[in-house]
């Protein structure tokens, strides 16, 4: 019996599961093995087509986990790398509508990186831009610069 090839299976596989996958590793404190499927699954955005609606999904969501992986493994700086790195997609139907995801944003201000948080949703200001987005972005905003931590709601899990 032929062994199938992972790489081929891993490229085949739907991104949601993949990144349920890392979230799964990244629970049980696996850091280097959640570390090298996040990396795959970044890779993973750049053989897909610019234009496939999903592409966007894969950078946010990739940078997001090793973004998480980093802090967890106690390095702050290439954190703060990732999420500016997640806020930089151009987009995708889910987070132009949904918004970004700030579960790495609020751990990042519990560990007092609040100016990194705000560059975020700034650059996240790009694919998340409508009338109720602005408005939440707005006032998430202005209680960061109040020196408090928004309630993110549902984008800690989006």
């Amino acid at each position: 019996m032929k062994t199938p090839d992972v790489n081929a299976v891993f490229d085949q596989m739907p991104s949601k599961e993949i990144r349920a996958m890392i979230e799964r590793m990244i629970a049980a404190e696996l850091w280097e093995k959640a570390e090298e499927v996040a990396q795959k699954y970044l890779a993973k955005a750049g053989k897909e087509d610019q234009n496939n609606w999903d592409r966007g999904n894969i950078l946010h969501h990739a940078h997001q986990l090793l973004g998480r992986i980093a802090l967890a493994k106690g390095n702050t700086a290439l954190a703060i790398e990732e999420l500016l790195e997640a806020g930089k997609t151009k987009g995708s139907p889910q987070l132009n509508s949904f918004g970004p995801n700030m579960l790495l944003a609020k751990k990042l201000l519990l560990a007092g990186e609040a100016q990194a948080v705000l560059s975020y949703l700034e650059l996240c200001g790009e694919f998340w831009n409508n009338p109720m987005a602005n408005q939440m972005r707005e006032g998430w905003i202005a209680e960061i610069k109040e020196g408090k931590i928004p309630d993110f709601m549902g984008n800690l899990i989006y």
